[in-house]
Parts: C-alpha cells; structure tokens; sequence
C-alpha cells in the first residue's frame, strides 16, 4: 500500500538522502511550520549522536514532492 502525504495529498516516493550525525538545532516556530508545510520532508536523515566507523552516509525516505517545494519556499523564507 503506498502513503500519501496528509498535506498535499500526493503519493510519497522513496529519496536517498545524506545521513547526518550529531546534535541539531532549529529555529523557533520550525517543527509549527514543518508540521503544517512539509511534514513528509527533510533534506537529509537524522542519524543520531553517536557515529560508528559502520555507520552508512546515505538512506531512504520517503518524501513528497509538495513537502520538499514547501520546504524549499520555507528556506528562501527564513534565510
């Protein structure tokens, strides 16, 4: 069965993406706004805090294409 995103509708394709390790921080109002615009998108996967020498630099997500152009209006927003 394929997911569709609650937000644009649209079915959510398989993305690989860079894996990031580490402790992140985001700006206030984010996870609002993620939560609203683009909650099937990140530009990369968050891999923990801990990087082991196994540890893979990609994955898969899936994502939607509304998200992502959300996410990307989001940036040119906030920059």
């Amino acid at each position: 069965m394929h997911r569709k995103c609650a937000i644009h509708g649209i079915e959510l394709t398989p993305e690989v993406q860079p894996i990031k390790y580490g402790l992140f921080s985001v700006r206030d109002g984010y996870y609002e706004e993620k939560e609203q615009h683009f909650s099937h998108y990140e530009p990369f996967i968050t891999g923990g805090c801990v990087i082991d020498k196994n540890a893979p630099s990609t994955g898969t997500a899936q994502i939607c294409s509304g998200c992502k152009t959300e996410y990307s209006q989001y940036r040119n927003r906030v920059k």
